[in-house]
């Protein structure tokens, strides 16, 4: 967080300094604009490496899957969901398209479910029966293992790592919700394809992580 300093001397007459008041003056006004701010970004907070990439997870078919041992892949992706979350649902239409854009071309991806209570696998189905998500490799994170993996911790969100587990990104699909209650008539920028993007074109991804609009990921309860 930032240091307290005491600026209150900034707006004090000039004459309660002194006669060497003009000279203090500009020295601290210099020093409040250089002092950095020890704020600490919610990326820095957030892990940027996958430490266990032996994850063992179950998909809908019952296959294990460990999602981060795709060495076959360039990368994988993880788009977090849920079926009840208005923002999420709006962006399966998106959601479906970069899956076909991009699935084929070397992207592992996944969709992850995240509701604790969402104990009844055939919910899942209907909704992407529903949404037109069938055909996506699906898996429903209850114990929020991918969750704390990652750091995600709103849905939608897209989270892009590479082989070697590092995090290249995680945020927003794109910009089409500013803000909650408002939407664009259409997206004008797409981090995450531009992410997919630039790892299937072995370039450094320098896209910022953008923290997505939607809902936030339900907390576990205690057992």
């Amino acid at each position: 967080m930032r240091k307290n300093y005491d600026y209150s001397i900034l707006i004090r007459p000039c004459g309660a300094l002194g006669q060497h008041s003009l000279p203090i003056y500009i020295f601290l006004t210099i020093l409040l604009w250089i002092t950095p701010s020890f704020s600490i970004s919610a990326s820095e907070e957030k892990p940027l490496l996958i430490k266990n990439q032996t994850v063992e997870m179950k998909d809908l078919d019952g296959k294990t899957v460990r999602p981060f041992q795709r060495i076959d892949k360039k990368a994988v992706a993880l788009i977090f969901t849920t079926h009840d979350c208005p923002i999420a649902n709006r962006y399966a239409p998106e959601i479906k398209r970069i899956h076909q854009d991009y699935a084929s071309k070397g992207i592992q991806f996944y969709l992850v479910y995240v509701d604790p209570d969402l104990h009844d696998e055939k919910v899942v189905r209907q909704h992407q029966s529903n949404y037109q998500l069938e055909g996506i490799p699906t898996l429903v994170d209850r114990r929020h293992i991918l969750v704390t993996a990652t750091g995600a911790e709103i849905t939608p969100e897209a989270v892009v790592v590479n082989p070697n587990g590092l995090i290249l990104y995680r945020g927003r699909i794109d910009n089409l919700f500013p803000a909650l209650g408002k939407a664009r008539s259409r997206a004008t920028r797409h981090e995450f394809r531009q992410v997919l993007k630039s790892v299937l074109e072995g370039k450094k991804t320098t896209i910022p992580w953008v923290k997505p609009v939607g809902c936030y990921i339900p907390t576990l309860g205690i057992d």
